[in-house]
């Protein structure tokens, strides 16, 4: 071996009658050769093998990306990319390169088999601006991490504690409120009206008062008037677009969208504020009024090594305004879906009012516990969600370290975007998706639990929505409860075309129904 002779002359020439040490030197290079050797033939092994592409997709303008291009319907858009380019794909989301997933195996994968890797949240400009207007990071936004994780367990046992499957004084709360709402539909006399205002004052008056306590009468509460009205204000303000997230710069260019984001929510979050310094004031452990009450009761028991993390009393209430917008949004849209799919599915209706009038009757009112009893109602429930796709993209993911997909690789930090749309109306899902069949959802009577996990209106993985349990509880008790005392039917001359305006969640445009009393 060259480098070996080189040295052996070296050697003789600097030191004559070493043969022995020559020897020895001879033997330890000769092993020194063969590991570097083999340590080339492995590097150049790993550096020719090749690697996995970065998923496909289409062409994009410079600086926007995508945005143009995805129109006013998106889903629709992102549907006929999936078509071209398979379940994965790639987009340019302003300043930020992103990976659509689409369909059901692809998404359950990549957020079930390792759920960490794809559990973080990109660092949207209006989220972190949210957080130093209210002085603290929340949870749906905040980085995946231990602090996360005893931070989310926080804050579902306290939802929990409220609005349990087994010990539930929601429900009293449910019931008042779609009592509200039912005498509200009958006052209508028949006459063609939009339920949309209504609808949305008592979905969201139940969420506020599970957060913040019982109200006689929820509608004199100042700052639940103002609540909803800051929601209605950003939901009409997230339909127009926000490019501000994803292209930071364009604050600069549409600084009154900037200022009008900041207003709607320092609106939002005084409200949060005040209802925290009251709870702070007349908090008594002995007496757990709300959801609020028993966060701040957690907060007295955060341990060093919790503190250490940066938990803290206010990083832990502040979950509290994240729950208002969420809680009340996807509930009452969910309503409003349902009302327009019975007026149009008679045959349907006929079904769940059979249903109910053979378990509840006239005069009993619902329970949770009543939906084992009650399949047919249930798979209305879960029908009217599969249609609705009430929120198809949710918020974005992102992932914590390199991963792989599907044989695709997907670099550490990219904006990831989980289309449950695409899980929703698929024709290799479900067999005629876009006709109104909840018996789709039932095998042998009961509810086929196969079908049903296959529908994610909730999400999946680590970030799974927290407000689940309880946004099941209330559209199971709020819709049988209006069915049992109400039935829809088109108004005279009125066109449903089932299409939705894309924003916050997917709320059905405008409509006009009728409601009738059913017979006591």
């Amino acid at each position: 071996m060259l480098t070996q002779g080189i040295f052996d002359s070296f050697l003789r020439i600097a030191a004559p009658g070493c043969e022995v040490v020559s020897a020895h030197i001879n033997g330890a290079l000769l092993c020194l050769l063969i590991v570097v050797i083999s340590l080339y033939l492995v590097t150049r092994h790993r550096s020719t093998k090749k690697k996995l592409p970065y998923p496909p997709g289409p062409w994009g303008f410079p600086v926007v990306g995508h945005l143009p291009l995805l129109g006013r319907n998106p889903l629709e858009t992102l549907k006929k990319y999936r078509a071209q380019y398979g379940d994965i794909f790639s987009i340019q989301m302003g300043s930020y390169p992103a990976v659509v997933l689409n369909g059901i195996d692809v998404i359950k994968s990549a957020l079930t088999v390792r759920p960490d890797d794809i559990a973080g949240r990109p660092k949207l400009y209006t989220a972190n601006l949210r957080s130093e207007l209210r002085g603290t990071n929340g949870l749906a936004f905040s980085t995946y991490d231990r602090a996360w994780k005893v931070h989310h367990r926080i804050a579902n046992s306290a939802l929990r504690m409220f609005a349990g499957y087994r010990n539930n004084p929601v429900e009293e709360t449910i019931l008042e409120e779609s009592g509200r709402l039912v005498d509200y539909l009958l006052k209508q006399n028949g006459r063609p009206f939009d339920p949309r205002e209504e609808t949305a004052l008592c979905a969201g008056s139940v969420i506020y008062q599970i957060l913040f306590g019982r109200h006689s009468n929820i509608r004199e509460d100042r700052n639940y008037c103002r609540m909803v009205k800051s929601l209605k204000d950003f939901v009409e303000f997230a339909n127009a677009g926000n490019p501000i997230d994803v292209m930071p710069w364009t604050r600069y260019i549409f600084p009154g969208r900037l200022r009008r984001f900041v207003e709607i929510t320092e609106v939002g979050l005084d409200v949060y504020k005040q209802q925290m310094k009251r709870h702070a004031e007349t908090f008594d452990p002995a007496d757990m009024r709300d959801v609020t009450d028993a966060l701040i009761h957690a907060s007295e028991k955060i341990t060093e090594e919790e503190i250490n993390l940066g938990l803290t009393r206010a990083r832990l209430n502040a979950v509290i305004s994240e729950m208002l917008g969420a809680g009340s949004e996807t509930v009452g849209t969910t309503l409003l879906w349902s009302f327009v799919r019975m007026a149009t599915s008679p045959e349907a209706q006929a079904k769940v009012h059979a249903e109910i009038d053979g378990h509840l009757g006239s005069s009993r009112n619902a329970t949770f516990e009543d939906r084992r009893s009650m399949p047919y109602v249930e798979a209305t429930i879960l029908e009217v969600l599969r249609l609705g796709t009430i929120t198809p993209l949710g918020i974005p993911h992102t992932n914590i370290r390199d991963v792989e997909v599907n044989g695709y690789r997907i670099p550490k930090n990219t904006f990831i975007l989980i289309n449950l749309a695409s899980t929703c109306n698929d024709p290799l899902v479900w067999e005629d998706p876009t006709a109104f069949k909840p018996e789709r959802f039932l095998k042998d009577g009961c509810v086929d639990t196969s079908k049903a996990d296959m529908l994610l209106s909730f999400g999946a993985g680590r970030r799974r929505c927290l407000g689940e349990f309880l946004a099941k509880v209330e559209l199971f008790v709020f819709f049988t409860s209006i069915m049992q005392r109400c039935s829809f039917a088109k108004a005279p001359g009125e066109v449903y075309t089932f299409d939705a305006t894309f924003g916050l969640t997917m709320k059905p445009k405008p409509y006009r129904i009728i409601v009738n009393s059913r017979p006591s």
